[in-house]
């Protein structure tokens, strides 16, 4: 499964106001939109799996390297990733 990644200061103005409207507050230079398309409820074969596990590390892996870098505790991360998610579910919900 295939990931599209964009830096926001490479996004032209048009769309960038596009994503912020969408998401629902202003981005910033530093940030990348990540966009992927699944189907909910189908399972990819194995090398999709892990292909999408190895996605899911590197991503883990760049969040990290950013908390780091700016001095973001490892529990403040946890806490706003785990807000974050529930948020997102809420949304889901008709």
């Amino acid at each position: 499964m295939e990931a599209i990644i964009r830096t926001v200061k490479d996004i032209e103005s048009d769309q960038r106001h596009w994503f912020e409207a969408a998401i629902g507050h202003q981005l910033q230079d530093d940030q990348q939109i990540i966009i992927r398309v699944l189907t909910p409820g189908v399972v990819g074969n194995q090398v999709e799996r892990d292909a999408a596990f190895a996605d899911l590390k590197q991503l883990s892996s760049l969040g990290a390297t950013n908390r780091e870098a700016h001095g973001v505790p490892e529990a403040e991360g946890d806490a706003a990733l785990e807000e974050a998610m529930q948020h997102v579910r809420r949304r889901g919900r008709p």
